[in-house]
C-alpha cells in the first residue's frame, strides 16, 4: 500500500521487462550517489561562498543551502549512512540483476524425479511440482512450510523460481524418500 501511495514501482521477477526496469533503477540510484557525492564535496569546501554556488548549480534553493549546512550527528551535507545505503542498494539491484539473467540464460527445463516431475519456468520465474497423485497430508505440509503454493489453474505444487525454491524442492524430495522408506 505504501508503495501505491508513493507511486513506488514493484518489480516483480515474473514481469518481462523486470531486467530493464532493475538495470534504470540501478542507473537512478548511482545518480543520485553521484549527486549526494557532489553536494557532500561542495559543502565542506572552505570557501563558503563558492560551495554554496556549487550547491545551487546542484539545484539546492538557498533555504534548503542553509539547512544543509547546520550539521546533523555532528556531519554536513548528507550523512555517511545515506551514501553507503544508496550504495548497498546498488550492490543488491545488480545482485538480482545477475541473476534474473542467469535464469533467463538457462531457460526453462523439465525434469523427472521419483515421486514427481518437475518444472523450472523461466519466463515465468516459477518453479513447478507435478505429482500424479494427491500428496499425503504431511507431503502437503511439508510443501507448504518451503513455500509452495497449490495452483489450480496449473494443477500444480509452485513458487517463485529461486536458488532457495531448488533446495526447498529436495527438502520435499527428501519427505518422500521418508514416507516411503
Amino acid at each position: 500500500i505504501k508503495n501505491l501511495l508513493y507511486a513506488k514501482q514493484v518489480i516483480r521477477a515474473d514481469d518481462t521487462n523486470a531486467i530493464e526496469l532493475l538495470e534504470e533503477k540501478v542507473t537512478e540510484r548511482k545518480e543520485r550517489q553521484e549527486f549526494m557525492k557532489a553536494a557532500n564535496k561542495a559543502v565542506r569546501k572552505k570557501d563558503i561562498e563558492a560551495g554554496n554556488e556549487e550547491l545551487r548549480d546542484l539545484g539546492f534553493t538557498e533555504k534548503q543551502i542553509s539547512a544543509f549546512r547546520i550539521p546533523e550527528y555532528g556531519v554536513l551535507g548528507f550523512q555517511p549512512y545515506e551514501l553507503s545505503g544508496n550504495n548497498a542498494e546498488i550492490h543488491r539491484l545488480e545482485k538480482r540483476i545477475e541473476t534474473l539473467k542467469a535464469i533467463k540464460e538457462t531457460g526453462s527445463r523439465e525434469y523427472e524425479t521419483e515421486f514427481f516431475s518437475v518444472t523450472e519456468d523461466a519466463e515465468n520465474m516459477r518453479l513447478r511440482l507435478f505429482f500424479d497423485y494427491k500428496p499425503s497430508e504431511e507431503i502437503r505440509a511439508t510443501l507448504k512450510s518451503n513455500g509452495f503454493k497449490w495452483s489450480p489453474s496449473n494443477e500444480c505444487w509452485q513458487r517463485q523460481l529461486t536458488e532457495s525454491a531448488k533446495f526447498a524442492m529436495q527438502r520435499v524430495l527428501e519427505k518422500c524418500k521418508n514416507e516411503v522408506a
